[in-house]
């Protein structure tokens, strides 16, 4: 099944489209491309706005916030070791 992207105005199939649940169709209306372009632009206009957003957020769910720097935190904060991570869980995970 295909769906045209709103921004760039292409056919693409689903898999090039973020799921959101509260579409009526259950993914965005923007490609993922075209979506992460939005998001930059958005950061890059109001970067204090995405900050104040993305604490306001952690506030909010401190538990999800935690696991996931508890997670880099055993790791070290060391990219070659999250890396390793990533290739591991890829190559043994289902």
């Amino acid at each position: 099944m295909e769906k045209q992207c709103t921004r760039c105005l292409e056919f693409k199939t689903l898999d090039q489209f973020y799921r959101r649940s509260a579409s009526k169709d259950k993914f965005q209306a923007q490609c993922k491309p075209c979506k992460n372009a939005i998001n930059r632009e958005s950061y890059a206009a109001n970067p204090a706005k995405k900050l104040t957003q993305n604490l306001s957020w952690r506030a909010k769910n401190p538990e999800s916030y935690a696991k996931c720097n508890r997670g880099i935190g055993l790791l070290g904060d060391d990219a070659t070791r999250l890396f390793a991570a990533i290739a591991y869980l890829k190559e043994y995970s289902a």
